[in-house]
């Protein structure tokens, strides 16, 4: 999800809408990608708190945009978090369902990574 830009304009009502549409995909993670907010926390942080209903099994992870820059970054990184979401600044992570390779390729974790002797490959 991106470009929210809760604010004057998008309230309470909207972004629990948006959750709830979210919930309905049963999605295996949930990836907000910056430009959330046009406010501060103190000013619309009961309009983003719906969004804390979005669950997915390997989590919700957040990214900043420009705007949450605008708004107050810190306080907005610690806000999601309190919404159970992950933040991430300059990383990554790696994330594995099940038995399918996190690089996407569907092998399962006993066969070889390109490159390397079946002996020591390891996920």
């Amino acid at each position: 999800m991106s470009d929210i830009h809760v604010g004057p304009t998008i309230r309470k009502e909207r972004t629990a809408e948006i959750a709830q549409a979210v919930n309905a995909l049963s999605p295996d993670l949930i990836a907000v990608t910056g430009d959330l907010v046009d406010g501060v926390v103190t000013g619309i942080g009961e309009h983003v708190a719906p969004l804390g209903t979005m669950k997915a099994p390997l989590g919700v992870f957040f990214v900043t945009g420009n705007h949450e820059y605008y708004s107050g970054v810190d306080e907005w990184l610690e806000f999601v978090r309190t919404l159970g979401w992950r933040t991430l600044t300059n990383e990554h992570v790696t994330l594995t369902k099940g038995r399918r390779d996190p690089r996407g390729r569907g092998a399962p974790p006993t066969a070889p990574r390109p490159g390397s002797s079946p002996s020591t490959s390891k996920i």
